[in-house]
């Protein structure tokens, strides 16, 4: 295995898109979620402005709203969707199929990677109906930056990257971003199979998909399709790592309580470590699906699921309300180190189990402990919870931002062609579907040979 240092295929850049990178910092490189004092890297969301938005915003903005709703067209069925799923699914069909299809249809995402093909959903947004689910959006999640559900979890309003709009259905991809996503994801596998790597997409999946149970009573009548499921539908041969059934799953906290945990926090909108953990059970059988050459990826045995207080990032925006159901795991580790190093050439020697956080990407690891090939890891902030996981696995990798929400996207192609990984793993936030995609350039503009990954 080729561990040359790869040169850097991106600018030094701060979160916001800035010239320059704070130094690697130890604390970190910790299980925990550390982003930053909100918890959160991607969201800079300032509560004095949001208000200063919501007092200048015209009444007229809302009737306008509630017409052009009206206007978009009757999408409705007598179907409705059944409160306190995650998603509707039907059986693994390629439903793109027709009855004058005369090309063999490209097969689906292996079963690890993608339990089941989201089932459609109505819209109760388009319409005449839609006027009235619309004027009920309006009354009860445009009033502040957050919106509060059943059992006191808290979900992120529409100031955060459409987020609440996502998580009812009332935001929808088009047929034009519909193709834009496809063509991008499409064009990244070429692009990872022209050089002999293998590809996993990876939504991270938002608290409002995974736990709609716990969405307030008022959505219970509106939820209507999610992004991700229109995005899967349209391209099922894809190889998506669908994990939303997966992380659902409750934490088995020892000794026993009355509370029940899960992967998420009602105060945060990003996994846990446990949350990360349930992910990247899914993710080895995943890539052991793909390509028979990597199974054997490590899933080390949890000795104690810890509770700790949740990161709150909705405290600077006034919800005070603290959360004791952050669930980190405790691995059973032989002793070791590896080593991590930024783009400036800090490095650090850390504790085998130790995290990357998105604050100080890109950053290397190599861990000579680890059996796994070489990884290049396109990711956000929802890869701080489950990056302890890729850490121990691979004995190499490369973690960069993708930064889809900055307007100044990653290099991919440059990056896949510079690291010449093994495995590459795109994970995203799910709430990003929201933003367009950057054209990535097809493989067959580029005349340079492939190149043989690690």
């Amino acid at each position: 295995m080729n561990h040359a240092e790869p040169a850097s295929p991106s600018p030094k850049r701060h979160e916001n898109g800035s010239a320059t990178r704070p130094r690697l910092r130890n604390r970190i490189f910790t299980a925990g979620f550390t982003a930053s004092t909100t918890g959160v890297r991607d969201i800079e969301l300032k509560e004095r402005g949001f208000k200063r938005i919501l007092r200048y915003l015209p009444l007229m903005g809302l009737m306008l709203a509630v017409i052009a709703a009206t206007g978009i067209g009757l999408w409705y069925s007598a179907t409705h969707c059944e409160i306190g799923k995650t998603t509707n699914r039907t059986p693994r069909v390629n439903t793109n199929a027709t009855a004058n299809t005369t090309k063999a249809l490209a097969p689906l995402a292996p079963a690890p990677c993608l339990p089941s093909i989201p089932q459609p959903q109505p819209s109760h947004f388009a319409g005449t109906a839609g006027t009235g689910a619309t004027e009920t959006f309006i009354t009860h999640a445009t009033t502040s930056p957050y919106v509060i559900g059943r059992d006191n979890w808290v979900f992120w309003a529409d100031a955060q990257a459409h987020n609440f709009s996502q998580a009812i259905g009332k935001e929808q991809l088009s047929a034009a971003k519909l193709a834009e996503w496809g063509k991008f994801f499409t064009n990244l596998r070429t692009l990872a199979n022209a050089r002999g790597a293998t590809l996993v997409i990876m939504p991270g999946p938002a608290k409002w998909d995974v736990f709609a149970r716990f969405l307030p009573e008022w959505t219970e009548q509106l939820l209507s399709d999610k992004p991700l499921n229109q995005l899967i539908r349209a391209y099922p041969q894809l190889p998506w790592l669908d994990t939303r059934e997966t992380v659902s799953a409750k934490a088995p906290v020892e000794p026993k309580t009355p509370d029940t945990f899960y992967g998420w926090s009602r105060v945060n909108s990003h996994w846990s470590p446990y949350g990360g953990y349930l992910a990247w059970k899914q993710t080895v059988k995943c890539l052991a699906a793909l390509d028979s050459q990597l199974q054997g990826l490590t899933v080390p045995p949890v000795a104690q699921l810890r509770v700790t207080q949740a990161p709150n990032e909705f405290l600077p925006l006034g919800y005070h309300q603290q959360a004791n159901d952050w669930v980190v795991p405790a691995f059973s580790l032989q002793p070791g180190t590896f080593t991590a190093t930024d783009q400036n050439g800090n490095s650090l020697t850390l504790p085998v189990g130790s995290g990357t956080d998105f604050a100080n990407l890109p950053t290397e690891t190599r861990n000579p402990h680890a059996t796994g090939p070489a990884a290049l890891i396109f990711r956000d902030s929802m890869g701080n919870g489950i990056s302890p996981l890729w850490n121990l696995a691979f004995s190499r990798t490369y973690q960069m931002g993708h930064y889809l929400d900055t307007g100044h996207p990653t290099d991919f192609a440059t990056a896949i062609a510079t690291q010449k990984p093994r495995v590459i793993i795109f994970e995203f936030a799910e709430r990003y579907l929201t933003f367009t995609p950057p054209p990535l350039p097809h493989p067959s503009a580029n005349t340079s040979k492939p190149t043989k990954a690690d």
